[in-house]
């Protein structure tokens, strides 16, 4: 029994002992009676007792709300407040002295264990604070507890078993394991341990299904597929999310890996179908003049503008091909089609003046130049944050990123003068 749990025994048992000899020293007056609310008639006595009552529970409960609060002896928490007071003043050694005092007279309380393994974070000791973090957490499983742990496990790049954090994750309380638990699926995917964020996953989405989404199940998915190098699970990816590119990207190299050119090609035209992702039609462009068959890649690319209704980027990438072949009048006759079509694509000045100065018709060529630059905004200043690297087309007093004020400056480069650049 603690000193403080004796002393207030002894002082309860004082108090009975000098209420009871006032009462029988004064038992005449205890039996006058005594109005309540101009109603109710009771004995003194009754109503000294019932005062008596309520004042020893309140005392009670009192008492209980400041021990489950603190836990502490007064010796413990003279030396917790002075781990924190040193803490937050930045003394991180004469913290953990403090700290390790009162942890001496209550090892394990919660609030000692976290206290000290943030001073022991602060200190650059990661194991032992990991060490503190887990003791408290097994003392109480709080959600705070386990973020700490899961923090210094990432800044400190601990080896902690990751079965041992999943077991963990169980305990923590029902309202805030969704949340946990995503803590715990970030860190599996930061060290690229998708089995096991695909478990978490699978625990974590019942309690909630806001945070574990179906992007984030497909990313999972997939990283296993790949790491599996399973054409199965590609396949059953592409069939649930038509629209996930890297599926058909990686599933085509795998065929490819296999001499499976022909499926590959398909595939690689599947994914510009559902994705419209220009990746696609270079990488079916780069194959086919890799084996110097570049009929093949017409061929293709034909097919996938007949197939797309004369898609524009798929007309670009077919265009670009003839420019790459230097079959400049077809080039040139698919340039000037799209150019009515679209607003910009990157690169379809530059063809058509290149195309054009090919043809020695320096004017047209020169027009287009022109038209590159307009549309590059290469006649204007461009402007930058040097805070934080926010490009901008107007200056401004402030950046309108960061908010600070007087770091945008203009964008350019100029040689230094070293004596090299003078020699030179």
């Amino acid at each position: 029994m603690k000193n403080r749990d004796l002393f207030l025994l002894v002082l309860t048992a004082v108090l009975i002992f000098i209420v009871a000899f006032l009462y029988y020293e004064n038992i005449d007056l205890m039996k006058q009676d005594f109005t309540v609310f101009k109603h109710f008639v009771l004995k003194l006595e009754k109503v000294l007792l019932i005062i008596f009552i309520a004042g020893g529970i309140l005392t009670f409960a009192i008492y209980r709300s400041f021990r489950l609060s603190s836990n502490l002896s007064w010796r413990a928490n003279r030396h917790f407040v002075r781990a924190l007071n040193n803490l937050y003043s930045s003394r991180y050694q004469e913290a953990k002295e403090d700290i390790l005092k009162a942890l001496d007279i209550a090892p394990k309380n919660y609030d000692l264990l976290m206290t000290a393994g943030v001073i022991e974070k602060r200190l650059g000791n990661y194991d032992t604070a990991y060490e503190l973090f887990l003791n408290a957490f097994k003392r109480k499983p709080t959600i705070q507890a386990f973020q700490k742990m899961i923090d210094v496990i990432k800044t400190g790049k601990l080896n902690v078993d990751s079965e041992e954090l999943y077991y963990l994750s169980k305990e923590i309380p029902k309202p805030d394991r969704g949340y946990g638990r995503k803590l715990l699926l970030d860190y599996f995917k930061e060290k690229k341990e998708w089995e096991w964020a695909y478990k978490v996953f699978n625990r974590g989405r019942k309690y909630r299904p806001d945070i574990y989404t179906d992007k984030l199940r497909v990313e999972i998915e997939y990283e296993i597929a790949k790491k599996e190098k399973s054409k199965k699970k590609l396949k059953e990816i592409i069939k649930e999310f038509p629209d996930f590119a890297p599926a058909y990207m990686f599933y085509a190299r795998l065929l490819k890996e296999d001499g499976k050119f022909d499926e590959m090609v398909e595939v690689l035209k599947n994914g510009f179908y559902k994705t419209h992702i220009v990746e696609f039609l270079q990488m079916i462009e780069d194959y086919y003049l890799e084996i110097a068959d570049p009929e093949g890649a017409v061929e293709a690319l034909n097919e996938v503008v007949l197939n797309e209704n004369y898609n524009v980027l798929a007309q670009f990438f077919l265009g670009k091909l003839y420019y790459r072949l230097e079959l400049l009048e077809r080039a040139r006759e698919i340039f000037e089609n799209i150019k009515g079509e679209v607003r910009y694509i990157p690169g379809l000045y530059y063809y058509l003046a290149d195309i054009y100065r090919k043809r020695k018709d320096f004017d047209t060529a020169f027009s287009y130049l022109k038209q590159l630059a307009k549309e590059q905004h290469l006649d204007k200043f461009r402007f930058k944050c040097e805070s934080c690297g926010w490009e901008m087309e107007k200056w401004s007093e402030r950046c309108p990123k960061c908010g600070e004020i007087n770091s945008v400056r203009i964008m350019y480069e100029a040689y230094t003068s070293d004596s090299s650049v003078f020699m030179l």
